[in-house]
């Protein structure tokens, strides 16, 4: 018996001397393994891509490629790509200029007409796997930044909105234009690219640092928080720059999905919300120095997942992995996804024994209010395919295929999707005879993510993705 469809349609076919004898609509079979498989692909200080700057177009490329196609052997189904590391972009902008991490000079565009989101999209598509573009809302410059900022940056169109903080810039999140100049990023990304979601990380307000003689250095917004009260804002400075990041969460929420309605957004905070939450972690409190309220965000379902970063090891002394797990998925009052972040990186570079990933990700199976995991971050999959770890993603628990879980609250009103044309036969196919099952979309120009094939042999389900391109598939016996 075989199946074959798109993601939420499957069609069986049995198979008797040769021919299609039957199709059927929902044949009974097992549900098809779904989970949300996810990894970062960082832009910021060239630490994924480019491994450099200055490269060609078609070194870019190259390298792009191989993360993601080598992320989709591995066995994941999501790519989130930094597309915008400060207020400079990897993507011809009309409100930002091109990323230095590209050609090592701020405003300079890639050579060829190379646009990077564009690439992304097309190979992560091209691989049957999910793009969501991450974007950081309110840092202005790196402290790696080397070239000056070109005339169409906001520290020289707009220095008013800009607060200097240790070697960073930074957009003062009190000021609504600012705001509104990240909302416009995200209107631009989703009105010119078929992203599949747009991705915040932890970086509200900066971590706060200290000065040389030791005390910590006071991010200045004092000038904006007294403009607040002037214009009768009762609350303490605290809280009301939470209030400004809640502000901001919410209205970016609202247009994203004014833009377009099924997109998928998703932040992921600080693992650790406030120290004693749940009971005996510690550790950096988000909700004070980060002025991030991440808890009423999820709990309100100002996101449509929610990625903590718990980059601690499970037998953590402060930070076990499993309960700040738990906690974070009885936050979920609004019933949308959770998939905790895992630091990859710690295995890659031998901090950890590798099977630390392994046993979080099946703690993470094991909770019926998480849905997958996301990785930080995509380099160390390379070394995963060059055998330099000692463990394989592909040949353990990612062995088989999984496609990200259904959101209905974005896809209530979707079609469901129309029929394959599937012809079965037999056919050759590597000097080997067998059958040959072939399938059409059932529409001309229809896009299609992937192909979901499942087949019954000797009793036993086993099921497939196919990439998008493919029109057959080849059983022999």
């Amino acid at each position: 018996m075989w199946k074959v469809g798109m993601s939420g349609l499957v069609l069986a076919v049995s198979m008797m001397f040769g021919v299609c004898q039957e199709l059927i609509e929902n044949f009974p079979s097992p549900h098809i393994p779904r989970e949300f498989r996810g990894v970062w692909i960082a832009t910021v200080g060239n630490i994924d891509w480019p491994s450099r700057s200055g490269m060609s177009s078609s070194e870019m490329q190259k390298e792009l490629a191989l993360l993601i196609r080598s992320a989709r052997a591995t066995g994941f189904n999501a790519v989130i790509f930094q597309v915008r590391p400060a207020c400079e972009v990897i993507y011809p902008s009309l409100l930002e200029p091109w990323s230095e991490v590209l050609t090592g000079t701020c405003g300079k565009a890639p050579d060829g007409g190379f646009d990077p989101l564009a690439f992304a999209i097309q190979e992560a598509h091209g691989q049957g796997m999910e793009l969501h573009a991450w974007i950081n809302p309110f840092r202005a410059r790196h402290h790696t930044a080397k070239s000056p900022p070109p005339s169409n940056h906001v520290s020289v169109l707009n220095p008013k909105w800009v607060r200097q903080y240790n070697s960073y810039l930074w957009l003062d999140p009190g000021i609504q234009e600012a705001q509104e100049h990240t909302l416009a990023i995200v209107s631009e990304i989703l009105s010119q690219y078929n992203v599949d979601g747009i991705h915040l990380d932890d970086y509200f307000y900066p971590y706060p640092e200290k000065k040389k003689n030791g005390q910590m250095l006071e991010f200045p917004d004092w000038s904006t928080y007294e403009g607040y009260r002037r214009q009768g804002g009762d609350l303490n400075h605290p809280d009301w720059r939470r209030l400004c990041i809640d502000q901001f969460v919410s209205a970016l929420y609202s247009r994203a999905h004014e833009v377009r309605p099924t997109v998928k957004v998703g932040i992921s905070p600080f693992g650790i919300w406030r120290p004693g939450h749940p009971e005996g972690i510690v550790g950096k409190d988000s909700f004070e120095s980060l002025h991030a309220d991440s808890r009423k965000w999820f709990n309100l379902g100002w996101m449509d997942y929610c990625v903590p970063q718990l980059y601690w090891k499970l037998t953590s002394p402060g930070q076990p992995y499993e309960p700040l797990q738990n906690w974070w998925a009885h936050q979920n009052l609004a019933q949308r996804h959770l998939y905790p972040g895992l630091n990859l990186s710690n295995a890659g570079l031998g901090k950890w024994d590798a099977s630390e990933i392994f046993a979080q990700i099946e703690a993470t199976r094991r909770h019926p209010g998480a849905q997958g995991n996301v990785h930080f971050s995509a380099r160390y999959l390379l070394a995963e395919a060059e055998h330099k770890l000692g463990w394989k993603l592909k040949d353990g628990l990612y062995s088989y295929p999984a496609i990200v879980p259904e959101m209905p609250w974005l896809n209530r009103d979707q079609p469901r999707p129309l029929s394959p044309r599937v012809v079965l036969k037999r056919g050759v196919h590597n000097n080997q005879s067998g059958w040959v099952l072939n399938w059409l979309p059932p529409q001309k120009y229809m896009r299609i993510r992937h192909w979901v094939v499942q087949r019954q042999i000797r009793g036993q389900w086993i099921h497939t993705l196919a990439l998008p391109q493919s029109k057959g598939f080849f059983y022999c016996g």
